[in-house]
């Protein structure tokens, strides 16, 4: 997929944090896709034109990074980036499959370990 490809098919979501960017792409049961930093959704473009056929690809752009758009004072750490990512899941992904509600039940540790 390059990147003119990449950038049409980018849609956002609204939650708590701001308007967050992600790709979703293809059918089947959710794969969520989650850069490093400084990277953004566009780094896994090469995983997913291989595996969408298959999976639900779902690559989001973490806060602060790639073309998600939050307030100058959002907390970005990694418990807040986790609470987004669960925000996310659950909007895109209202039924999720027991793979899925693992993700979600890690997400949700990591923000209680980090509280």
């Amino acid at each position: 997929m390059d990147i003119t490809t990449f950038h049409a098919s980018r849609r956002y979501a609204e939650v708590k944090s701001g308007r967050i960017a992600y790709l979703d792409k293809g059918r089947g049961p959710a794969a969520l896709f989650v850069h490093g930093v400084p990277l953004n959704g566009f780094h896994w473009r090469n995983i997913i034109d291989r595996v969408h056929h298959r999976r639900r690809c779902i690559a989001v752009d973490l806060m602060a990074l790639g073309y998600s758009e939050i307030a100058p004072t959002q907390d970005v750490s990694f418990t807040a980036q986790a609470r987004t990512l669960a925000a996310e899941l659950d909007r895109a992904v209202p039924t999720p499959s027991a793979a899925e509600r693992n993700l979600r039940e890690v997400l949700l540790l990591q923000q209680v370990v980090q509280q």
